[in-house]
């Protein structure tokens, strides 16, 4: 699945990815695949990921995987 990110606090390291259906997911740096991606991820960023079910109810993003970042598809 492809989205863009929402929104993220990098101090607590969670935040929220749209999906291509407009539907809004939870991240946690600790599902990237790359942990780097995460220190460079900017709002409108452009992500693939999984879907699992999050402990609190609802869906997570897993297995996420930065695909391009927003100032590059500005360029």
């Amino acid at each position: 699945m492809k989205g863009k990110i929402k929104f993220f606090n990098f101090d607590k390291g969670w935040g929220f990815i749209t999906c291509e259906d407009d539907e809004d997911v939870f991240f946690h740096v600790s599902d990237f695949l790359n942990p780097g991606d995460f220190h460079g991820l900017e709002k409108d960023d452009e992500v693939e990921f999984k879907l699992d079910d999050a402990k609190r109810g609802g869906k997570k993003a897993i297995k996420i995987r930065k695909l391009h970042s927003a100032i590059e598809s500005e360029i």
